[in-house]
């Protein structure tokens, strides 16, 4: 697993989104995001209308107030492997410019760009659960406009959704309306293992949350040590999610 470059990810990508509230079942809709940021990790709350599926990357995000050049990308995870030196992950980033309105699958490789990508494919889906990240290039529209996220919310459905966290480096997002309480809702069981990290990107800092299975709780360093325990991610928000533990992880979003 590449940490230093997972790490650059972080700190380039700060989440700070806000959505409407969506309330009946079956609902197809448009939400509207805002974020006063160029960079953005935003939560995938939704799937593909009509059939339920995972919702395509290319679908995901709306094409307005957004300017040519602009970037769209998703995390793949194709193996982890142990190797010299330790684990290695073989995961990564696939991407899509913004072209003449349209997402296009790019690759990108730029010496010492942690954003370096393969060609996105207009079939990948992103599960709900799961996060994408949007890079806005600056142009005719600016960054205190709005963007949007297009799909269907099933409340109707009697199972809640699942995300499935793999040892390794996973880019996940709680497709809840409220605050992410990470010592509530990531306990050992449900599978937290002992070094099992979290960094929540915040603005133009990162939160990095650790696990610790000696006292069973997920904590941060902080100065006030009366807030080491408080782990929380805000609503919207994505994380990265870097799994030592050596099985899955099944997370039911309920």
């Amino acid at each position: 697993m590449d940490c230093k470059k997972m790490f650059a990810l972080a700190s380039a990508l700060p989440a700070f989104a806000f959505a409407t509230t969506v309330e009946s079942a079956n609902t197809l809709g448009v939400m509207k995001v805002t974020s006063a940021y160029a960079d953005t990790i935003i939560a995938v709350p939704w799937v593909e209308c009509g059939t339920g599926d995972s919702v395509k990357v290319k679908d995901l995000v709306k094409t307005a107030n957004l300017n040519d050049g602009s970037y769209l990308y998703y995390w793949t995870k194709d193996s982890y492997e142990e190797g010299e030196g330790g684990a290695v992950s073989t995961s990564g980033l696939s991407a899509f410019e913004l072209k003449n309105g349209a997402w296009e699958g790019v690759a990108i490789s730029t010496v010492g760009n942690p954003n370096n990508a393969t060609a996105g494919s207009d079939t990948a889906g992103v599960p709900r659960g799961t996060a994408v990240l949007l890079h806005r290039n600056t142009g005719t529209h600016e960054l205190t406009e709005p963007f949007y996220v297009y799909g269907q919310v099933d409340d109707a459905s009697a199972t809640a959704p699942q995300t499935t966290i793999a040892k390794g480096v996973n880019l996940i997002a709680s497709p809840l309306t409220s605050d992410l309480d990470v010592n509530e809702f990531f306990t050992e069981a449900k599978g937290a293992a002992d070094g099992d990290m979290i960094v929540a990107p915040k603005g133009n800092i990162r939160e990095t949350f650790t696990y610790y299975a000696s006292v069973g709780k997920w904590m941060q360093f902080v100065k006030d040590a009366s807030k080491r325990y408080e782990c929380k991610v805000d609503m919207g928000h994505g994380f990265w999610y870097i799994r030592n533990g050596d099985e899955d992880m099944t997370i039911s979003w309920e």
